[in-house]
């Protein structure tokens, strides 16, 4: 790792998030971590990920950046640094679960951090540079010129307000004067996935708030969250959450 200097460690943390809606841009500090538990929404600087339990990310402090969380609580390992200069990339997260050997370095600096131990010092830092530089290397993104990213995140504006709607790609795309084969292009060179997607992502972070908010029977959570087939969505929720709606439910609420 190299282009910018750590010039302090402010904190090396476990916390517990609630269930909250946050804006984060004017904050002094660069923040990498580490999702144990807990569904989020991240809005980064140029994608946006539902974030599921053993994911990785990191968020630049010139980054502005929002954060839905569904669940009533989660838990997080995370680092909050500052750096002399810019660091010359932006926020990303990547899935931890092959990497069981950066989870445990996230681990033993948690523990060297809790410790107070002098020795631990320069330890800290170098354990910072050394997952900034792994995870960073699993994580190679290509520049996004502004206006291509202005463009995307007006679709997304569209599909987060119309989700309970059946929409048309072909018509959405035309709409932005594209074919959705140019928007998709767009589409996933900034999200790194599909408009449509996203937009399942999108619906099922919006199930799993219902789910755990309200006494709404499955079939009326697909019916409000745009999927017509209570069956379709019970199995797609499935797969991205790992419960049948009814388990998480009941997990959860």
């Amino acid at each position: 790792m190299n282009n910018f200097n750590i010039s302090k460690i402010c904190t090396i943390k476990e916390y517990q998030t609630q269930e909250t809606k946050w804006i984060s841009n004017e904050r002094q500090h660069h923040i990498l971590g580490y999702q144990r538990s807990g569904f989020y929404l991240h809005h980064f600087a140029d994608q946006s990920l539902m974030l599921k339990p053993d994911t990785f990310f990191f968020i630049n402090q010139k980054d502005f950046y929002r954060v839905e969380c569904t669940l009533s609580k989660g838990a997080a390992l995370v680092v909050h640094f500052l750096s002399d200069d810019d660091i010359p990339f932006p926020s990303f997260a990547i899935n931890a679960t092959d990497y069981p050997h950066i989870k445990n370095d996230f681990l033993k600096l948690l523990n060297a951090w809790n410790s107070d131990a002098e020795e631990h010092y320069f330890y800290n830092y170098s354990l910072v540079y050394k997952l900034l530089d792994t995870m960073r290397q699993l994580q190679n993104k290509p520049y996004i010129p502004l206006k291509k990213k202005k463009i995307v995140e007006e679709v997304v504006g569209v599909l987060e307000t119309a989700y309970r709607e059946k929409i048309d790609f072909t018509v959405l795309a035309s709409d932005f004067g594209f074919s959705p084969q140019y928007l998709s292009k767009l589409f996933r060179e900034q999200y790194g996935m599909s408009p449509n997607r996203y937009l399942l992502q999108y619906r099922i972070l919006k199930a799993m708030e219902l789910l755990t908010t309200t006494a709404l029977k499955i079939e009326e959570i697909a019916q409000n969250t745009g999927f017509n087939d209570e069956y379709y969505f019970s199995k797609f929720f499935k797969k991205q959450t790992g419960y049948t709606p009814t388990q998480f439910r009941k997990q959860y609420k």
